[in-house]
């Protein structure tokens, strides 16, 4: 009889912290430097190995293994602090149109997955453009006053 299959190796839990930003100047350096800061910034859960796994001039990313479900959601609600969103978009000057990416879904399902953007962390909002100052006011147009002095009429211009 034919041997029976082996079960399936369990998904590899992989954690990613994405950063975007449209005007970027990210390096080798900078990405490093994420990887070491989201290993601190997501202090709830204590992840280690967080590793730079790309960068290009706008965009860098960090991953790391993480145990299972239980580690992945909680590195995802850990993410979601609007306190460490402000000081990760300080720490590397985001701004208008750029986001944050936090992605764990590969064990944690489709709820283990967080993205900063303008919508929902006012750092990275854009202003809106300024309002159109109204028109200046017409003058008004000069008042006619008609005096009467009995039989003749003076027509005056204040």
């Amino acid at each position: 009889p034919p041997s029976p299959r082996p079960p399936a190796p369990p998904p590899v839990c992989i954690a990613q912290v994405t950063v975007q930003k449209n005007d970027g100047s990210f390096t080798s350096a900078t990405c490093n430097d994420l990887a070491g800061f989201v290993s601190f910034y997501i202090e709830d859960t204590p992840v280690d190995d967080f590793q730079c796994a790309g960068n290009n001039k706008e965009r860098m990313f960090a991953q790391a293994v993480l145990t299972g479900e239980a580690q992945s959601l909680e590195f995802v609600q850990s993410a979601r602090s609007t306190s460490r969103g402000n000081r990760l978009a300080t720490k590397y000057d985001l701004g208008c149109g750029d986001t944050v990416l936090f992605l764990a879904t590969a064990c944690g399902g489709a709820d283990a997955v967080h993205q900063w953007t303008g919508a929902n962390l006012d750092r990275l909002a854009c202003s809106p453009p300024p309002a159109l100052s109204p028109p200046p006011a017409l003058s008004p147009p000069p008042v006619t006053v008609v005096v009467d002095t009995g039989s003749n009429s003076t027509a005056a211009t204040p």
